[in-house]
């Protein structure tokens, strides 16, 4: 793994160093909750899972427009809706993800939202759902 960069000094003197953020993150999945989904759904797991995930998908559309325009409630409830679809496979990284941007809207916090809805919209982005990584322990059988 290469060393990070140095973070850009900051125009002031005294202000901190700005930090650099990450472009994109891998989409993470947790093998244990992916198991129990498949053994639930049995012979019906891979096409139920591949349901699941244009569902994601098309939410995360949605998602990033209502963040882009400033649709909050809106954001809010698909947000919401993320959270429940993801937790259902384990992904872990959209759970997380959809669970930052509902506590800013719930929390006011005008000042994360968008960085947090950046980070959304980008699990979306360019078929970033073809790259799964579990987060722990062996692929599902």
């Amino acid at each position: 793994m290469p060393a990070p960069s140095p973070a850009p000094q900051a125009p002031s003197r005294g202000a901190a160093p700005l930090l650099p953020l990450a472009p994109s993150e891998p989409v993470r999945f947790d093998a244990a909750v992916l198991a129990r989904f498949c053994r639930r759904e049995g012979a019906n797991a891979e096409t139920a899972i591949g349901d699941l995930l244009v569902q994601i998908e098309e939410r995360l559309v949605l998602a990033a427009w209502q963040g882009g325009q400033g649709e909050w409630e809106g954001l809010g409830r698909s947000a919401g809706a993320l959270e429940r679809m993801g937790a259902r496979i384990g992904m872990t990284t959209l759970v997380r993800a959809a669970a930052a941007v509902r506590d800013c809207l719930h929390g006011n916090d005008p000042v994360a939202l968008p960085a947090c809805a950046a980070r959304l919209a980008r699990l979306g982005e360019g078929g970033r759902l073809e790259h799964w990584r579990l987060e722990r322990g062996e692929a599902p059988e």
